[in-house]
C-alpha cells in the first residue's frame, strides 16, 4: 500500500484494511476476486469505505488498495439535513445518552481548576467565594456537587451568566475525543433531558405536576449547539489536512 491510512474521521481511531472473499448470490466464491475496504477499529463506530453492497469487487490488488485507500482518506463526516420533524427525541440522558449529563465521569479543566465533572464546574462556577468554590470541587459525586451548589452564596450577575457559563463548560468537555465521537454520533437525535425532578429550564420534567408545561431545554440546546460546532470543526480540519 503506497498511501498510509488515515484515523477515522468521524471518533479518530485506527482505519483497519480488510480483503474478503467475494462470492455469487448462491454462496459460490470467485476465484481471484475479493472485497477490498477499511473499517474503523472502534466497534462503536464501524465507519467503512467503500460503503456495503457499493462494494467494487477488483482483480488487481494495487489497484483495489489505491481505490480503496483514497475513498476511505477523502470521505466526509456525513453530515444529514434534518428538521426536527424527522429527528427522534432522546427519552432522557440515561444509556446510551448518559453522557450528555453533567453527572457523566469527564473531568473538565475550567478557569484553571480541573473537575471531576462538569456538574462539579458548573455548580462551583455558582459562587466567586473561594473556599466555598473548593469545597463545592472536592464533593465525591455530582450529586454531592449539586447539593452543595445549592448552598453556596451566589455571585450577583449568576441569573445573567449561567446560560454562557453552561455553554463553556460544555464545550470543555466535548473535547475530550470520546466525548466529541459520542455527541457526534447522536447527530440525528434532538438532545433533552427528561426528568422526573421538576426542572423545567434545563430540561423538561415530564411528572404529572409538570405534564402541561413545555420545559425550556436549554442544556439540550447548548449541546446541539456544541454538537454542531463539533461536526463544523471536523469538516473543517478535514478540508485543511489538519486531522489529527
Amino acid at each position: 500500500m503506497k498511501q498510509k491510512i488515515e484515523n477515522c474521521p468521524w471518533c479518530g481511531q485506527a482505519g483497519v484494511p480488510h480483503k474478503d472473499a467475494a462470492w455469487d448470490a448462491n454462496g459460490h466464491g470467485y476465484r481471484g476476486c475479493y472485497f477490498y475496504y477499511i473499517e474503523c477499529s472502534n466497534q462503536d463506530c464501524r465507519a467503512r469505505a467503500p460503503h456495503g453492497e457499493s462494494d467494487d469487487i477488483y482483480r488487481s490488488e494495487e489497484e483495489a488498495w489505491e481505490r480503496v485507500i483514497t475513498a476511505w482518506n477523502t470521505r466526509p463526516v456525513p453530515v444529514i439535513e434534518r428538521s426536527e420533524s424527522t429527528m427522534k427525541a432522546t427519552p432522557n440522558f440515561d444509556n446510551e445518552f448518559s453522557f450528555c449529563s453533567n453527572f457523566a465521569a469527564c473531568e473538565v479543566t475550567y478557569e484553571g481548576r480541573t473537575y471531576k465533572t462538569s456538574e462539579h464546574a458548573f455548580q462551583a462556577a455558582k459562587t466567586l467565594n473561594p473556599n466555598e468554590k473548593e469545597w463545592v470541587a472536592s464533593a465525591s459525586t455530582p450529586g454531592e456537587a449539586k447539593r452543595r451548589g445549592r448552598t453556596v452564596t451566589l455571585r450577583p450577575d449568576w441569573e445573567a451568566v449561567k446560560d454562557q457559563v453552561m455553554l463553556d463548560i460544555v464545550r470543555i468537555k466535548f473535547q475530550d475525543p470520546d466525548m466529541k465521537w459520542r455527541l457526534i454520533k447522536s447527530r440525528d437525535w434532538i438532545l433533552c433531558e427528561n426528568n422526573y425532578w421538576h426542572d423545567n429550564y434545563w430540561g423538561n420534567c415530564t411528572c404529572e405536576r409538570c405534564q402541561n408545561i413545555f420545559g425550556q431545554n436549554k442544556l439540550g440546546k447548548i449541546l446541539m449547539q456544541v454538537r454542531e460546532e463539533v461536526i463544523n470543526q471536523v469538516l473543517e480540519d478535514k478540508n485543511n489536512g489538519n486531522e489529527s
